[in-house]
């Protein structure tokens, strides 16, 4: 799953959209949410979308029936929510741009929280799962990282740890 609560910065719009497409040429799904700041960003949607149109491809929850990209329909702007919605589409885990405000994880789907240095106050970054830094073409390969060291159980959001989670239905 994939939620921007913040406006990403292009260099992470960019990383974000090589991410997507590379799980999805690999035959896997990225589900992305309508709402929230990801598809108001020219960066990811240039990269990830034919064309600048992000009409939904899934119901708010709702299961793909194909791998690729999609976009789940998104009624409130609410990111709790949307993560209840894209946790229950069966995602494996959230991927969510928060710049300098973290959000609530959530009990049943992972969340990793991510921003950019240059976007989160020193405060702030030590709540986050990645602080993207340095080289930007290497960002990519450091989300896909923590992701895999979460798939493997070597990591657990912060968010979860630290009891920080929430769950609401739309």
């Amino acid at each position: 799953g994939l939620i921007a609560t913040a406006p990403p910065p292009p260099a992470v719009a960019r990383a974000l959209a090589e991410l997507t497409c590379a799980v999805a040429a690999a035959g896997g799904t990225v589900i992305g949410s309508e709402s929230g700041h990801l598809l108001h960003t020219p960066d990811y949607v240039t990269a990830t979308l034919q064309t600048p149109d992000h009409t939904p491809t899934l119901i708010y929850g709702g299961r793909p029936a194909a791998a690729g990209f999609q976009i789940m329909a998104m009624p409130t702007d609410h990111p709790v929510e949307a993560l209840t919605g894209l946790g229950a589409s069966g995602v494996d885990l959230i991927l969510a741009y928060v710049g300098a405000h973290p959000i609530q994880g959530h009990p049943l789907t992972p969340v990793l929280q991510i921003a950019a240095a240059d976007d989160c106050p020193p405060a702030v970054a030590i709540d986050l799962d990645i602080v993207l830094a340095g080289d930007e073409e290497g960002w990519p390969d450091e989300m896909l990282a923590r992701i895999g060291a979460l798939a493997a159980h070597e990591y657990a959001p912060k968010g979860f740890s630290q009891g920080n989670i929430d769950f609401q239905i739309t």
